[in-house]
């Protein structure tokens, strides 16, 4: 009724109009992702809320919330209302967006149209000109301007995530590297993040940790993937700091290796592949919150100009569709266990974005967002599957050993067989935050 969990029971199929066989399969809520680029509007040429939310719905994905370096900004009511109402249209899953927390004074006004939060950059590049999807409008890097900010977000009650980088370390870790040592290929533009241990990320992440929590404000950390930040959020959560940590799935499954490979076509991490089995120990001991995808798509065209300069290229990559297969081929390796992922990926992203427990559980009252997962499918990720309007994933030709089966969103299958998207454009609905009115 209504698209909501009735009965949880032995006997709960019997009178039911349709049963579903699910006999040595694995249920688990759908996914729900804080991350995501979907593009739309402004850069619709790369990705559009319909591809997106498809994308979504075939990796077990059923809600997104999507992120705010767009054209218009969403950083007033009514670009705000004007981006939820077009999204609603085009939606194959439940979604909300964050907003651009820029002008203070609409900072409440957005809040009472139901937006589950708010969002901004500390990346502004060396040069006059910034590469897309960084727009100079979307950052904030002074830091008394970053404490009103969070002072009027705190008065909401709604979280604000921050992508975190102190960009005059940035500048010199290009200087040495790029300018001084003459390199431009992916490697050197991830070596200026890992930079004297992180630098840049670790001193900006400290200090934003400490003014959200002078000022009470819900705080996420996004792209919390290199060792000295994941450590160092150890270390402040110790202290009794209040704040969420986000990782992507990139800091686990591309590493340089495949970024010697694949060049711009793989934006991973700094380690190589056998140093990234251990960042598996802080998603198990409660240093990592969330587990959110930065899908990011970007035309093949675009990244094709960071084979001779990654730094002028766009960065990112298409992941929502892959990320659960990814995860469930390293649960079937030992790596984590299903119980720990879920925790990652369906209850606690649902209990920061106040979806809890309407999202993220299986229990009587919940929405039936649902996953059938078969841990034994052997499933080859490749383009020709993907449904992001990029076309291309950096996992083409990877066999991995589990995958969604089947997803239901609000009781109503979106995906079939492995792969197949039947849920409808329109269906997905916009979620309100519990505290929204």
């Amino acid at each position: 009724m209504d698209g909501k969990i009735l009965e949880i029971s032995k006997s709960a199929h019997e009178g039911a109009s349709r049963i579903i066989d699910a006999e040595n399969r694995f249920l688990i809520p759908g996914l729900i992702d804080l991350h995501v680029h979907s593009r739309d509007p402004g850069f619709t040429y790369k990705e559009d809320f319909l591809t997106a939310t498809k994308a979504a719905a075939a990796g077990g994905v059923t809600t997104i919330v999507d992120m705010p370096n767009l054209n218009p900004l969403p950083n007033t009511a009514l670009n705000f209302l004007s981006k939820m109402n077009d999204c609603k249209s085009k939606a194959v899953v439940d979604f909300n967006h964050w907003a651009l927390p820029t002008k203070l004074e609409e900072i409440p006004r957005i809040a009472e149209l139901g937006a589950v939060g708010f969002k901004f950059f500390m990346v502004v590049p060396k040069s006059a000109k910034p590469v897309y999807p960084y727009l100079p409008e979307t950052s904030i890097v002074d830091y008394g301007q970053i404490m009103r900010t969070f002072e009027e977000i705190a008065k909401t009650e709604l979280p604000c995530v921050v992508h975190p980088l102190e960009p005059e370390i940035w500048k010199e870790a290009e200087e040495e590297i790029l300018e001084k040592g003459g390199r431009h290929d992916i490697n050197a533009y991830l070596d200026c993040y890992s930079y004297k241990d992180s630098l840049t990320l670790t001193a900006s992440s400290a200090v934003l940790v400490m003014i959200a929590n002078s000022c009470n404000a819900k705080l996420r950390l996004a792209h919390v993937c290199w060792r000295p930040q994941l450590e160092l959020s150890r270390t402040l959560k110790h202290g009794g700091y209040r704040f969420t940590t986000e990782i992507n799935p990139f800091a686990l499954f591309l590493s340089r290796e495949d970024n010697e490979r694949l060049g711009p076509f793989s934006h991973g991490i700094y380690q190589k592949g056998e140093e990234q089995d251990s960042i598996y120990e802080f998603l198990k001991d409660g240093t990592v919150d969330i587990i959110a995808t930065d899908h990011a798509p970007h035309t093949t065209e675009e990244l094709e100009k960071g084979k001779a300069d990654f730094f002028s290229s766009p960065k990112g990559t298409p992941v929502v569709q892959d990320y659960l297969r990814l995860f469930l081929d390293a649960i079937n390796k030992g790596k984590l266990n299903l119980e720990t992922f879920v925790k990652l990926a369906c209850e606690n992203p649902a209990k920061h974005a106040q979806f809890f427990p309407r999202k993220g559980a299986i229990e009587v009252g919940a929405d039936a967002d649902l996953v059938i997962l078969d841990m034994n499918a052997r499933y080859r990720i490749s383009n020709e599957k993907a449904y992001s309007k990029t076309g291309w994933t950096p996992w083409d030709g990877l066999e991995v050993r589990g995958s969604p089966q089947t997803v239901f969103l609000r009781g109503s299958p979106i995906m079939e067989d492995y792969d197949v998207v039947v849920g409808a454009k329109g269906y997905g609905e916009f979620v309100k935050p519990t505290l929204a009115k």
